[in-house]
């Protein structure tokens, strides 16, 4: 059989109805040239069945579309199931769509027709559209029709040296974004285990390692805004493991004024989200304090903030690596003192 030229790989667990959603799109493009794996995550919502039923009604189709089942009965988390179909996947590019989002008309084509026309490519950045049960006049005023993943045009990212600045400058760090050669895909660069935002600590390393990169700037995903995913139900856990993300990233020896931009960006949002729970996370504190010893790539990025007084607030109050008890009411401030 002829090596596919593309994987779907689809880690689910649990995702109910949206399954449905998410297969019929990606089916209803597909050749014989085209895996679509599904990596069921010990789900108890008759996922299985789903997946075989697909296979039945999509007749020849339907023999490109795999299940791999986990082991046990337990969930191995989205890192575990994202590693399990890296690992199972034979395409020659790998394409991750999450199991409650779907791919738009056409997706497919447009990407083979790149793939062929550039061959060249390690990979490309794809835009977004935000689904919603009922969206309204606020949420178009968004832009959530057409959210980018990239500052500038779209087309090859040249010189090489400015995918990252344009990548993390929109801080879209979704894998599902991404369209990676398999020999692109480092061997020893995995998602942590246990662990979720699992996307942002390994997509900004996968990226700043890659080149030529290509920005497709038409929305081939819609991303479905769901109040059970990880952003919309966040707790203790959950915003450890968003702390620690950012500490890979701070470790990553490409970090640059860019990165140190993103990474203050990320760590105010977290810092409203540990504050609104009423949280107190000292995971945070060894990374955050590396960051301030780099006070110089800082600067540049308080420039940008000069009409955005909520945002220097936030700053100030967190710049001496602060989280202090007197902003938590509780516990002692960070092991970091001020650089």
């Amino acid at each position: 059989m002829k090596r596919p030229w593309l994987s779907v790989l689809i880690p689910a667990h649990n995702p109910g109805i949206y399954l449905a959603e998410a297969l019929d799109s990606v089916l209803g493009q597909v050749d014989d040239q085209v895996e679509v794996l599904v990596f069921d995550d010990a789900s108890t919502d008759g996922t299985a069945d789903l997946v075989a039923q697909r296979v039945a009604a999509a007749g020849r189709v339907g023999s490109q579309l795999r299940l791999l089942p986990s082991d046990g009965a337990t969930a191995l988390g989205v890192s575990a199931a994202r590693n399990a179909l890296l690992e199972a996947a034979q395409g020659q590019w790998l394409w991750f769509l999450d199991a409650d989002d779907r791919l738009r008309p056409h997706a497919l084509a447009r990407v083979r027709s790149l793939v062929e026309s550039e061959p060249g490519l390690q990979a490309i950045v794809v835009d977004h559209a935000v689904l919603r049960v009922r969206a309204t006049l606020k949420h178009r005023l968004r832009g959530e029709g057409h959210r980018r993943s990239m500052q500038g045009p779209g087309g090859a990212v040249r010189p090489p040296a400015a995918l990252m600045p344009r990548l993390l400058a929109r801080g879209q760090w979704h894998v599902w974004g991404k369209v990676v050669r398999r020999d692109a895909w480092p061997a020893e660069l995995r998602f942590p285990a246990g662990r979720v935002f699992e996307d942002l600590s390994v997509v900004p390393r996968l990226m700043g390692g890659l080149h030529p990169v290509w920005y497709l700037d038409t929305p081939l995903v819609d991303y479905r805004s769901n109040p059970s995913s990880i952003l919309g139900s966040m707790n203790v856990r959950k915003l450890q493991d968003w702390a620690r993300a950012l500490e890979d990233l701070v470790d990553h020896p490409g970090f640059d004024r860019h990165w140190a931009d993103f990474v203050v960006q990320q760590a105010l949002r977290l810092r409203q989200v540990e504050q609104r729970l009423g949280a107190r996370l000292d995971e945070r504190d060894a990374w955050w304090a590396l960051l301030c010893r780099r006070q110089p790539l800082l600067q540049p990025i308080l420039k940008g903030w000069v009409f955005r007084p909520r945002r220097w607030v936030s700053w100030l109050k967190a710049r001496g690596c602060g989280w202090t008890q007197a902003d938590h009411g509780h516990g002692k401030g960070s092991t970091g003192g001020q650089a």
